[in-house]
């Protein structure tokens, strides 16, 4: 049996011929010209150019055979490309391995044949240029010179085609590229420039070739772009680096440009992609970023997030602040848990996660923590849950110090109690002092009753003067009683407190009702002014005559701190809870658009969809310019109202949501009777937003969300509608938690329960109302009455 012979590099071989593109294309001049030519020189009625490749041999050009190819197991070439040099077959019919080959024994009748390689420049022998006879025959040396010849001019052929064809492949990519692409000389001047440099900065041509490069640099880029050149002279293969450019315009774009040097000409070639929006976008989310984790930081909040299939924990560095422990502290569950003090915090804790991975229900919780620094604290703890196909994956939340309002609170709660049986007690000894038959006994009793009390206590004539005050009076403000008498409260009063307090006692006095007021009283061991609840109460005989008041004067300076702390405290949350339901939206109508860039070959729809990246890059900014006046609003309690253009509204919603609009094929229509109506803007735009992006986010599936929105005249009053054709929303199971803070009604959503719980209170701050009507697959009908 004869072995059929394999070139050593064989599957190198095939590769290259594969990748010179030439099997099976149309007959090429060329080529057929020099098939003839040879058939000419060595005197045979057959010559070939006879590509090898995996099981067959194909014929680039023929003369004298009516096939395009044959079998590879029946060609004589297969032997050819075993060497470097001429095969020559005498007589077929002699030769062991051909002479019972079907070319021999049959038609074509193959006597003669004479095969020289065609050996590319790597050395990979593609096939043979060959010459046939049917009658024996030799050649002589010249002849054989020619095959030679012929041979390497073949190899000469299928180099230069292919590299034509790789020139026009590169002409078509650098004339079609968005990106932009330059040769450029040693002498800073480019050469040759693709026509995306005009459509990204304007400048023609013409202009570009005969100016310096640096001329249109930023004056603070050229340092760091010659040190890039210089790597590049110096021998590194590619250098990649940013640089400002300028524009037709003057103004300067961004360019994130990669270079490589061509040691032979001295020339540079270089691609350059305009990356001023992914910038200025980076810049954007950096500095939302940044003022998330700020706003986080002062306000004591930190973050979780649990991955029950990895079991792994995170924590937030304001989370492990709070915990007392290092920054590279690695939590997990069960230590986590730990950290709540045992009793009912623990017990609460670990009830409300099991409750969250059986039935999706979430958490908010006020608990106590005993830290890694034996600290214990009052903590804010909020849980949610995901679920993918009824399967728990994630539990995430919130978690924020709130030790100092909940001591204050609970200090509070027992200075009310104290208060009320303070209360109590006067109501008795008043009672006491009414009846006709009081003894000596009775008052010292009364007297003994109010030294023991620390708070002060007074009792004043029908006329107002003060006839009576008890031992924490004189501890109280160091007056002594004769000070006292003579110049009475306004000695120790605020002077902000001295009118007001004056007038209503006054008041008091002129009609015989109970006396109440709020009132800073000056402390003897340290001169600080705190705040007293100042009262007192009638007594009246038979007639209705008051014949005495008795007082009190309780501190409520913890109180009114607290009530204080606890309003900031409400309003920076409302703040934190506004940014991160406001920006939702923006940002993730940049993720879903970067995501379809990704996606998307055609370059007008990549265009269109850069636009809508830029326009949604630039409402994410103004949306955190506006979100910075809110809180300048919530410092100002005096908000003004606005005069709001609604379709404006409507305008200004699309802009912020455009990228889930585009993705869901959204429509939005309006039916706008009333165009203009006066309401804090700020706050319309944001009840507009929150209608919308509600209506987005629990659309069905598989049915693109109408959105409409109308506005009329009701009985004097402006009404807004807003409806959708959503998932809707089960009214007889969700009614009455509708409006409350952190009420989720669909599961696997990335929902917050924030939104309509602040609609609700914008509207109603203002005094109007909002209502619902919902079904469930069938849609949502919101109505505002302001």
């Amino acid at each position: 049996m004869i072995n059929i012979p394999v070139p050593v590099n064989e599957k190198e071989r095939l590769k290259a011929l594969d990748d010179y593109e030439i099997l099976d294309t149309l007959s090429e001049n060329e080529f057929d010209r020099i098939t003839e030519l040879a058939s000419i020189i060595c005197d045979v009625p057959i010559s070939l150019v006879s590509l090898v490749d995996e099981k067959r041999q194909w014929f680039k050009s023929v003369l004298g055979l009516d096939v395009r190819e044959t079998s590879r197991d029946i060609s004589f070439c297969r032997y050819a490309i075993m060497n470097s040099n001429l095969m020559e077959i005498n007589d077929a019919t002699k030769d062991l391995r051909f002479k019972a080959n079907t070319l021999v024994t049959g038609a074509p009748d193959i006597r003669f044949y004479a095969g020289y390689p065609l050996i590319d420049p790597n050395g990979h022998a593609l096939g043979t240029l060959c010459v046939i006879d049917r009658e024996p025959r030799l050649l002589n040396a010249k002849q054989k010179r020619a095959m030679q010849l012929l041979a390497e001019e073949v190899i000469v052929l299928i180099v230069e085609r292919r590299q034509k064809q790789q020139l026009q492949s590169f002409e078509k990519i650098f004339n079609l590229s968005n990106d932009l692409v330059f040769v450029g000389g040693e002498d800073g001047f480019f050469k040759k420039v693709n026509p995306a440099f005009k459509r990204v900065l304007g400048w023609e041509e013409d202009h570009l070739l005969h100016t310096s490069t640096f001329e249109f640099i930023h004056p603070d880029d050229i340092e760091s772009t010659v040190t890039q050149l210089e790597k590049l002279s110096k021998g590194e293969p590619t250098v990649n680096f940013l640089q400002r450019f300028k524009s037709i315009t003057g103004e300067y774009r961004t360019i994130q440009w990669t270079s490589t040097p061509e040691a032979s000409t001295g020339n540079i070639f270089g691609i350059g992609r305009d990356v001023t929006e992914k910038i200025k976008l980076e810049k954007v989310l950096a500095r939302t970023s940044e003022m998330l984790e700020r706003t986080n930081t002062v306000a004591r909040v930190g973050g979780w997030e649990f991955d029950l299939q990895k079991q792994t924990l995170y924590w937030t560095p304001v989370t492990k602040e709070i915990h007392g422990v290092p920054a590279d502290f690695t939590p997990n569950l069960v230590d986590a848990i730990d950290f709540y003090k045992i009793g009912e915090s623990r017990d609460k804790m670990a009830e409300a996660i099991n409750r969250a991975v059986t039935n999706g229900i979430p958490w908010s919780l006020e608990l106590q923590i005993a830290n890694a620094k034996g600290k214990d604290l009052w903590v804010r703890a909020l849980g949610n849950v995901e679920f993918t196909n009824g399967v728990c994956k994630r539990l995430y939340g919130t978690f924020q110090d709130i030790d100092d309002y909940k001591r204050t609170e609970l200090a509070l709660m027992r200075a009310v109690t104290t208060q009320k049986k303070l209360n109590e007690e006067l109501k008795v000894q008043a009672s006491l002092v009414q009846k006709q038959d009081k003894t000596i006994q009775d008052i010292q009793e009364f007297k003994f009753l109010a030294d023991s009390i620390p708070e002060i206590i007074w009792t004043s004539n029908p006329d107002g003067s003060t006839d009576y005050y008890n031992r924490y009076w004189f501890d109280y403000t160091g007056l002594t009683l004769e000070e006292t008498k003579a110049f009475g409260w306004p000695t120790v009063l605020h002077l902000d407190d001295i009118e007001k307090d004056g007038n209503d006692w006054r008041h008091c006095l002129a009609t015989g009702t109970p006396y109440e007021s709020e009132v800073r009283f000056r402390r003897k061991s340290d001169g600080v002014y705190r705040w007293h609840l100042s009262r007192a109460l009638p007594m009246k005989n038979d007639k209705g005559e008051v014949v005495k008041w008795f007082g009190s004067c309780t501190d409520i300076d913890e109180y009114k701190r607290a009530l204080n702390l606890e309003n900031k405290i409400s309003q920076f949350e409302d703040f934190n809870r506004i940014i991160a339901h406001n920006l939702r939206g923006p940002a993730g109508s940049i993720g879903m658009l970067l995501d379809m860039i990704a996606g998307e070959d055609d370059t007008a729809e990549k265009e269109n969809l850069l636009t809508m990246l830029k326009t949604s890059s630039l409402t994410l900014n103004e949306t955190l310019n506006e979100l910075m006046k809110v809180l300048e609003v919530r410092n100002n309690k005096n908000m003004t109202y606005d005069l709001c253009y609604l379709p404006e509204m409507v305008n200004v919603t699309d802009a912020m949501l455009k990228g889930q609009i585009a993705a869901k094929k959204a429509t939005i229509t309006t039916a706008l009777q009333v165009s203009n109506m006066k309401f804090p803007k700020m706050y319309l735009e944001s009840i507009f937003y929150n209608m919308v992006s509600n209506s987005l986010k629990y659309s069905k599936p598989d049915a693109a969300p109408q959105i409409n929105i109308a506005s009329k005249i009701v009985d004097g009053r402006v009404v807004l509608v807003f409806s959708d054709n959503g998932l809707g929303i089960d009214l007889s199971r969700h009614g009455q938690n509708m409006f409350k803070l952190n009420s989720v009604f669909h599961k696997g959503y990335d929902s917050k329960g924030v939104g309509l719980f602040m609609t609700k209170t914008q509207i109603e701050t203002f005094g109007g109302k909002i209502t619902v009507e919902s079904e469930p697959n069938v849609g949502t009908t919101f109505t505002i009455v302001f």
